[in-house]
C-alpha cells in the first residue's frame, strides 16, 4: 500500500511504481517490465494473465503446468487420459464396436426416434447413437 506521499509499490520487485510505468494486474501493482510470466518469462497484458500461487502466468505456461493432463498437453490437450493397471485409457475412446462397421444389412438406429442414422449424420454420447437432426 501507498504511503503518505510515496507511491505503491511493485509486487515484484518492491520499488516505487509511478502512473507512467504502472499495472495493475491480480489485485497489485507492477510495474510494465515486471509484470511478465513466470514460467516462460513473456511480458504480460492486465487480462492476459492467469495466475497460481500468487504468480502471474501466460495463458500457453499456465495450461502446460496447472492444465489437465492428456495427449497433446497441457494448453493444447486433445483428450484426457486416465491411467488403469499401466495401461493408458482414453476418457473419450468410442467404445460402440458396431459404430465401426459398415455392412449393408445392418443399419444403425437413432437412440430416441429409432429411424435410421448414417454416418454423416452420427452422433456418439455415453455409447448410445444419435442423429443430429431434431427427433
Amino acid at each position: 500500500m501507498p504511503r503518505f506521499g510515496g507511491a505503491p509499490k511493485c509486487h515484484a520487485c518492491e520499488k516505487s511504481v509511478y502512473m507512467a510505468e504502472e499495472v495493475k494486474a491480480l489485485g497489485k501493482v507492477w510495474h510494465k517490465t515486471c509484470f511478465k510470466c513466470n514460467g516462460c518469462g513473456k511480458r504480460l497484458e492486465s487480462g492476459s494473465e492467469s495466475e497460481h500461487d500468487d504468480k502471474p502466468y501466460c495463458k500457453n505456461c499456465y495450461g502446460k503446468r496447472f492444465g489437465p493432463k492428456g495427449i497433446g498437453g497441457g494448453a493444447t490437450a486433445g483428450c484426457l487420459q486416465t491411467e488403469e493397471g499401466g495401461a493408458t485409457i482414453s476418457k473419450f475412446k468410442n467404445t460402440n464396436t458396431s459404430s465401426n462397421k459398415f455392412a449393408a444389412g445392418s443399419q444403425e438406429k437413432c437412440y430416441t426416434c429409432e429411424k435410421a442414422v448414417y454416418a454423416a449424420e452420427k452422433l456418439i454420447v455415453l455409447n448410445k447413437i444419435f442423429s443430429q437432426d431434431v427427433c
